[in-house]
């Protein structure tokens, strides 16, 4: 008996265990989806790569650059990015890595290629607050708003 309630309790914590890590599980976006924004981005010879993940609910768009790139640069990332996340294409990753709902947050983050410092972070959201369950219109931003995180120098 005591048997069975060791090998039941243990069963019942490995699931959960298990659950809760399948929760924040990062998946890669394939290059499809993003092939014409990473080849724009590209094109500053101080940008060195661009990757797209996922880890619900939120996807990242981070930006390895040389420590040398310029504010006018980081600029142009920047507005690269905003024409980029749109409600149709953020709906269209979702619906490849089945989230079955809309991307809440999308976080730009540039960093250094050298040792991965982030150097600036912006974010923006599907929802105007917190409150995902809450699809009325007054609540709906569709990624119009950016806003940028400081970064301690």
């Amino acid at each position: 008996m005591i048997k069975h309630r060791l090998f039941v309790a243990t069963a019942i914590i490995l699931s959960l265990v298990f659950f809760m890590s399948s929760c924040s599980i990062e998946k890669n976006v394939p290059l499809s989806f993003y092939k014409d924004y990473k080849s724009e981005v590209l094109k500053d010879n101080n940008v060195k790569d661009v990757n797209l993940t996922f880890t619900r609910p939120a996807l990242t768009i981070e930006v390895q650059v040389s420590n040398s790139i310029s504010d006018d640069e980081v600029s142009k990332i920047f507005d690269s990015t905003k024409s980029f996340v749109t409600i149709d294409k953020m709906n269209a990753i979702a619906k490849y890595i089945k989230w079955n709902d809309a991307i809440w947050y999308v976080y730009l983050e540039i960093r250094d290629s050298d040792d991965g410092t982030l150097l600036k972070q912006y974010n923006t959201g599907y929802f105007k607050t917190n409150n995902a369950s809450d699809y009325s219109p007054e609540n709906i931003d569709g990624y119009k708003t950016w806003g940028k995180i400081t970064i301690k120098e």
